[in-house]
């Protein structure tokens, strides 16, 4: 009877954590399929584009290394809600902003917000499941990457035919109401406030030689993974003369096949016992279907889609294992996972800057 009441409870935080990330995903990732809606309105510019996605990846790298830390040391439900709720006033704001500066200050403020979630989450998994079951656990919460981007790809490119706010204002609404609902379904489970503290020190980490590895393979992990994710809407509008609705059918391949990636970085870790042979393996995939995008992907477009979809999935299969396996088996798990996303954006935040001198 004990074992029944905890796996529903298990079962009741799992999804309560996995709708709340999948929300903050979406008012995260609209940007990618607002941005060719953006430039072909008249209002911005690439390179205007360009720095909101730097500004974003850039103060979640760093909001990664101070929430994360946090997240080991203090109480989580108030913690996410506060996250959740900043992001949702973010996203609406945006929708209804068109100042520059202001943007790319919303945008900065939106990643500081959303950089509180994912390291807590880690952290509220690896204490609420017991050993054996959160590796499964951990790499399950990361699919909600993949439901945020389907629901990105599939609902909201239908209504921004009213317009491109409604990519930003329709998930800010939604996380809204999910942050009060995430806040009052703890408060009567009332487990998540009660996860015992577990403070460190980066300085610690920093002496494990794994962890130093880990850091310098997560930055070009992070500028390949996200520069494919964010500018791939805008490089099919640029480079094929289709409309818009038509790329985008297309391209929801994509988060399907980071799916698929997600499950064969699951299926492979479960053969192959060391995990970084496991993320070597895919890291490598993604590099040979990179080459393979230089090479083919102008050839037509459902060829460019089918190799970029290649690319991402392998890049996210990598991901899922770098920071959602290996911090969950570690003890301070929260910081660690803070710490290799701050590497992964800090990688993420040169793909938009790079971005900026191309254009």
């Amino acid at each position: 009877m004990k074992n029944q009441i905890q796996t529903n409870i298990q079962k009741k935080i799992f999804i309560l954590c996995f709708v709340a990330y999948t929300l903050a995903y979406v008012g995260r990732v609209n940007l990618s399929i607002a941005l060719p809606i953006m430039e072909q309105s008249g209002q911005f510019n690439i390179s205007l584009l360009g720095m909101i996605g730097t500004a974003f990846f850039w103060v979640y790298a760093v909001g990664q290394l101070i929430n994360g830390r946090l997240g080991d040391k203090i109480r989580l439900d108030l913690f996410i809600f506060t996250g959740l709720f900043v992001s949702s006033i973010c996203n609406i704001l945006f929708g209804f902003t068109t100042i520059t500066s202001l943007l790319i200050i919303l945008w900065a403020i939106n990643g500081l917000f959303q950089s509180m979630l994912w390291g807590p989450m880690m952290r509220i998994i690896s204490r609420v499941y017991p050993e054996d079951k959160r590796k499964n656990a951990g790499l399950a919460m990361f699919a909600a990457c993949i439901l945020g981007y389907l629901l990105v790809y599939l609902g909201l490119t239908k209504v921004m035919v009213n317009g491109y706010q409604f990519a930003f204002i329709i998930p800010g609404a939604l996380l809204l109401v999910f942050s009060f609902v995430w806040l009052i379904s703890n408060r009567k489970i009332n487990v998540v406030k009660h996860i015992e503290k577990s403070p460190t020190s980066y300085g610690k980490l920093l002496g494990e030689k794994i962890v130093i590895l880990l850091i310098i393979f997560c930055i070009p992990l992070g500028f390949l993974r996200e520069g494919v994710l964010l500018f791939t809407p805008l490089y099919l509008v640029k480079t094929f003369d289709v409309p818009f609705h038509t790329i985008m059918s297309q391209a929801i391949l994509i988060p399907l096949f980071n799916f698929g990636g997600v499950i064969i970085a699951r299926y492979l870790s479960q053969k192959i016992t060391n995990i970084h042979r496991v993320i070597a393996i895919m890291f490598t995939m993604g590099l040979i279907s990179l080459v393979s995008i230089f090479m083919f992907a102008k050839i037509n477009l459902t060829l460019a889609v089918f190799l970029i979809s290649i690319c991402s999935a392998s890049f996210y299969g990598t991901t899922s294992l770098v920071t959602s396996t290996i911090p969950i088996r570690h003890k301070h798990t929260s910081t660690l996972a803070g710490l290799l996303d701050f590497f992964i954006y800090f990688g993420a935040g040169l793909s938009g800057f790079t971005i900026l001198l191309i254009s």
